[in-house]
């Protein structure tokens, strides 16, 4: 179910797309991501990445160290402006316990939020799909065709699909905090979500595909520690 990388494509009006595909409710989903390269997605920098930050694992005198070192991480391959790990304590309320950010980004190291910022729904579509990026909180959303899934006549699940919609109250959210673009990767323990590496932009930020990746496997790894 979880969305492959098959090649890059260019269409007959010079754009160019990755393509990403995954089977799900009995279909095959293909989905379009538009990038600037005309090449293939080149995944020889996510070992240096996940390298690196092995190397390092072991000088770290303690959980919060590792999140500090993953948030230096993530942000220089994604450019964000400000990346956080966010922590869940057993009631679903979450405490910043780690940042990596540009100084003209506000600080939101040790701050506390109540379980109620991320809704249920919200937690267990994390659950389910490991990394969630909004490139452009003023994106204008595009209708689905068709709208129902062919074999079984519901709605289309799209709960692993990279270019998935949001909320419309989530976009009004993010532009209220100045925040145009946004990513998640969820840190899960044991079957449980223990937290998340949060990434905010300013701007609109497009993150490639492999970029994605590297950071999702740093993930796995910080929640493996």
């Amino acid at each position: 179910p979880r969305p492959f990388y098959v090649g890059t494509v260019t269409t007959a009006n010079g754009h160019h797309f990755d393509v990403l595909a995954h089977r799900w409710d009995g279909v095959t989903i293909v989905e379009f991501e538009a990038v600037d390269r005309t090449g293939p997605a080149d995944f020889r920098h996510l070992y240096p990445l996940i390298g690196d930050f092995l190397l390092k694992v072991n000088d770290a005198s303690g959980i919060e160290a590792l999140a500090a070192l993953a948030c230096q991480h993530v942000r220089s391959v994604t450019g964000f402006g400000r990346v956080l790990v966010y922590q869940f304590d057993a009631d679903g309320h979450g405490h910043v316990m780690a940042e990596a950010r540009d100084e003209r980004y506000h600080s939101y190291l040790g701050q506390h939020f109540p379980a109620s910022d991320i809704p249920a729904q919200a937690r267990a579509l994390y659950k389910l799909s490991r990394i969630r990026l909004i490139q452009d909180a003023n994106y204008v959303p595009a209708p689905l065709v068709p709208a129902l899934n062919p074999v079984t006549g519901q709605p289309n699940d799209l709960s692993f699909a990279a270019l998935r919609s949001v909320s419309p109250v989530h976009l009004q959210y993010m532009r209220n905090m100045n925040t145009l673009a946004s990513m998640s990767v969820s840190l899960m323990v044991k079957g449980k979500l223990w937290g998340l590496i949060s990434c905010h932009n300013e701007t609109p930020m497009p993150v490639s595909f492999e970029k994605r990746t590297a950071c999702e496997q740093l993930g796995q790894i910080l929640a493996l520690c």
